[in-house]
């Protein structure tokens, strides 16, 4: 791949057609390689909790409270939700949202949606193992880690864009489900969740099964050193 179709495929992802003229930087190359973003797979992996599964739909999401992470459009989703589905949304992260965030929250109708505050969270794991699904509303990411890590513990993802490598990860309707990023097609695919477990228990263990030896920090490794020494060209 060369600069110029690198640079093309990140204004067709931003929705852009040319780049904005006080951030233009541009450095001729070819045979551009793609190399995957690892984590300790084997520590991610390790013993795994069964989900939730109980009358309440666990909902996780996880981020910085900025513009960009759609936070905001999750919690109007929340709002569209009949009075029989019941919801509880736990949020890690915080940033200069959180006040905006947790009074739009408060502002929820009914008793069936729980929305909590968890601030920053240092066992991610645990976070993840409490959850039945984990959500990424977010625009813009370079790369989805938080979502790496939701299928490392065995849980599907809903994401509502094609951003940070989203669709190398997910299989739609099997270890997770990429829909439109409107606060009616959030509502629609909770709501589904939570009333036909089947479709959950089917995602869990898609999840469960997903391939995600590429992204284990003992590959990437391997891959880049490869292409160091020149012995792989790469992806």
């Amino acid at each position: 791949m060369t600069t110029e179709k690198l640079m093309q495929l990140a204004l067709e992802r931003a929705g852009m057609e040319s780049i904005p003229s006080d951030s233009t930087i541009s450095v001729p190359g070819e045979n551009i390689k793609k190399l995957a973003f690892g984590i300790d797979m084997e520590s991610w992996i390790v013993d795994r909790h069964v989900a939730p599964s109980g009358s309440t739909l666990v909902v996780g999401t996880a981020g910085n409270f900025v513009q960009s992470k759609r936070f905001g459009l999750l919690l109007d989703a929340l709002a569209l939700v009949e009075s029989d589905v019941n919801i509880h949304l736990r949020i890690a992260g915080s940033g200069p949202l959180e006040q905006v965030l947790k009074s739009k929250a408060s502002e929820l109708p009914g008793s069936n949606i729980e929305v909590e505050f968890l601030g920053q969270v240092h066992d991610m794991r645990a976070f993840y193992d409490s959850c039945d699904l984990f959500t990424f509303p977010a625009k813009n990411e370079s790369f989805v880690l938080v979502v790496l890590e939701a299928l490392a513990r065995g849980r599907p993802v809903i994401v509502g864009s094609d951003v940070g490598g989203c669709r190398e990860l997910l299989q739609d309707r099997i270890n997770g489900l990429v829909i439109e990023s409107t606060t009616e097609a959030w509502a629609k695919s909770l709501t589904a969740l939570y009333r036909v477990r089947t479709l959950l228990s089917s995602l869990q263990s898609g999840a469960e099964a997903s391939d995600l030896s590429r992204y284990d920090i003992r590959s990437t490794r391997t891959a880049l050193e490869r292409l160091v020494n020149g012995k792989e060209s790469g992806e």
